[in-house]
């Protein structure tokens, strides 16, 4: 995967009970108590401007690789077969497609 820095300072997750505006990962970890259980189920909400994405998510992690597959990065993996055109916003989706289609192992 391409290494984008994720700065969390650009979303805000809004906890179901409250509303704390969350901006860092270390205000992630805080409000989900990180002492190695999960936070709350669908704790975190996707706040990128135009984000069409209704759902929650359960861990900030998830939420990370939403942001950078859906908004950061997407498309970033382009097949290299000549004259195919596709291309995807994970690795493992990208590895699935030259095996599928063009029957190669990556």
């Amino acid at each position: 995967m391409p290494s984008a820095a994720l700065d969390m300072g650009f979303l805000a997750q809004i906890h179901p009970s409250s509303d704390q505006r969350v901006t860092s990962n270390s205000e992630i970890d805080q409000q989900s108590g990180k002492t190695g259980a999960p936070p709350q189920e669908g704790a975190l909400k996707c706040r990128w401007e135009g984000c069409q994405y209704v759902g929650t998510f359960g861990r900030s992690t998830e939420l990370k690789r939403h942001v950078e597959t859906q908004h950061i990065s997407p498309n970033s993996f382009k097949c290299a077969v000549p004259e195919c055109g596709k291309s995807y916003n994970r690795e493992d989706n990208l590895n699935s497609h030259v095996w599928r289609v063009h029957g190669s192992k990556v």
